[in-house]
């Protein structure tokens, strides 16, 4: 990732993401742990992430003070949140990835 002055900056998905175990057309607020929603999503902070699904989809989740794991599960259910089970190929997040 380039850090706006030339330089590249090595960028780190939070491992905690690999425990939500979340279904994606259901409430952000379903989550057990509701404290990994306040970790930030990566570090360095970012202000913006454009999230990239297997299919195609892509989606943005933004946060001036740095994204966090809650503004992204908040975009992807914006997403899904009128999907029924059956249009779903894979309902549940179980993490991120950074593919630089």
């Amino acid at each position: 990732m380039d850090d706006g002055k030339g330089g590249k900056v090595k960028l780190a998905i939070d491992p905690a993401t690999l425990s939500l175990n979340w279904k994606v057309n259901t409430s952000p607020s379903t989550i057990d742990d509701r404290d990994v929603l306040k970790k930030p999503l990566t570090t360095p902070k970012v202000k913006k992430v454009d999230l990239q699904f297997p299919l195609g989809l892509h989606v943005t989740a933004r946060n001036l003070k740095g994204v966090t794991i809650k503004d992204a599960v908040d975009a992807i259910h914006k997403q899904f949140k009128k999907k029924a089970d059956d249009e779903l190929d894979n309902a549940y997040l179980r993490g991120f990835e950074w593919n630089p």
